[in-house]
């Protein structure tokens, strides 16, 4: 009966704490990816900012993430669904991606002190649409 009652508080807890815990390590995940770019050198830098959005429908998807080739660095988008990130100039391939959605990649060019928006459109995976 005690075991009972025990699996059933962690069932509790687990459905309280994780959603709550996945959001504050994306958050500071985030916040980190993006000072460790920042700091990359002493250049002229310009701003990469953008959304991920589902392809089907446009909604915008929270806890994607961002990856820059060049740099070998990821920016983890939260859960308000945007991401920005200051890169130095120069050409870059970008990678948006969410949990059960296919990846997609764009190149892009940054000069000087420029803002440039980028939006990724990602389709569901086929393996999991059909299960």
């Amino acid at each position: 009966m005690v075991i009972i009652k025990l699996l059933k508080v962690k069932k509790v807890a687990a459905r309280f704490f994780f959603p709550s815990f996945c959001t504050l390590f994306f958050t500071l995940s985030s916040c980190v990816a993006q000072r460790s770019i920042s700091q990359s050198t002493g250049e002229d830098k310009g701003l990469l900012i953008g959304k991920i959005y589902v392809k089907k429908n446009n909604i915008q998807l929270p806890f994607g993430k961002v990856y820059i080739e060049k740099l070998k660095d990821t920016v983890l988008i939260g859960g308000d669904g945007n991401y920005k990130c200051s890169l130095p100039k120069g050409r870059y391939k970008i990678i948006g991606s969410s949990l059960g959605f296919e990846e997609q990649k764009k190149k892009i060019m940054i000069k000087g002190k420029d803002t440039v928006q980028v939006d990724f459109y990602l389709s569901e995976k086929e393996e999991l649409l059909h299960k």
